[in-house]
């Protein structure tokens, strides 16, 4: 009995490949001269090794944003608000008052170069104010002349400039005999004397004296008071009197 190995087609020999992360087809070699080609096998595919497995992600909601950020957020729009704000305001502001007082602008002075620089536009010199021109002071009116008074006559005769004594004394007792002494002086005076309770003392005279000097007296304790008389008088006979009483403690 025939082998069924024997009617069997030959088979066309292979070559082993090795292995790979991904099957490759294998490598076809020539036939022999008696031999069919075989046919070509489709590849196997082989799971990676050592791959982990893919984990499918989580199917629910989102989780929720961390509190620090989420302030974070609230704070950057509290600061864009404060900025539209302001902006607002100043713009505001500004066209305020450029309505309620338009300040008035100085044309430029045209030149007859083009710059290619834009040049600043000229401020308005500020024109000088008119000085007041000098007004005309009116002239002083003349004083009128005062009248000249009329001149005083001089006083004929001797005139005494000076005169001093003591209004009072200190006597110890009755019998005590203190000094009294006057001084005086003179214009226009020739002679003079000095007397002792008298009122001229060129008719009872208690000495002669100089027109301008001092002299000294006793002065009675036994008295209450006494009067001392100067006299003077000038080349032309006329006579001045100058008298004092002094009294005693």
């Amino acid at each position: 009995m025939p082998d069924a190995r024997d009617n069997a087609t030959p088979e066309e020999p292979t070559r082993p490949l090795p292995a790979a992360s991904e099957d490759q087809p294998t490598e076809v070699l020539p036939p022999h001269a008696d031999a069919q080609p075989t046919q070509v096998l489709p590849p196997v595919h082989h799971a990676p090794a050592d791959m982990p497995p893919s984990v499918a992600p989580p199917v629910g909601e989102p989780p929720a944003a961390a509190p620090g950020s989420k302030a974070t957020s609230v704070a950057l729009w509290v600061l864009v608000a404060l900025v539209v704000i302001l902006a607002l305001s100043l713009i505001a502001s500004l066209l305020t008052r450029g309505g309620s007082s338009p300040e008035p602008s100085a044309s430029p002075t045209p030149s007859a170069t083009v710059s290619a620089s834009p040049s600043p536009s000229p401020s308005p010199s500020p024109s000088p104010s008119p000085s007041p021109s000098p007004s005309a002071e009116p002239e002083p009116e003349p004083e009128p002349e005062q009248p000249q008074q009329p001149q005083q006559p001089q006083p004929s005769g001797p005139q005494f400039t000076a005169f001093s004594a003591p209004a009072s004394v200190v006597c110890a007792d009755d019998y005590s005999t203190p000094e009294v002494t006057i001084s005086w002086s003179s214009s226009n005076a020739a002679y003079a004397w000095i007397g002792v309770a008298t009122d001229n003392a060129k008719l009872q005279p208690y000495s002669d004296v100089p027109p301008s000097g001092s002299a000294t007296l006793p002065f009675p304790c036994s008295n209450a008071s006494q009067k001392y008389t100067v006299t003077l008088e000038d080349p032309n006979g006329v006579l001045t009197h100058r008298s004092v009483v002094v009294t005693r403690q």
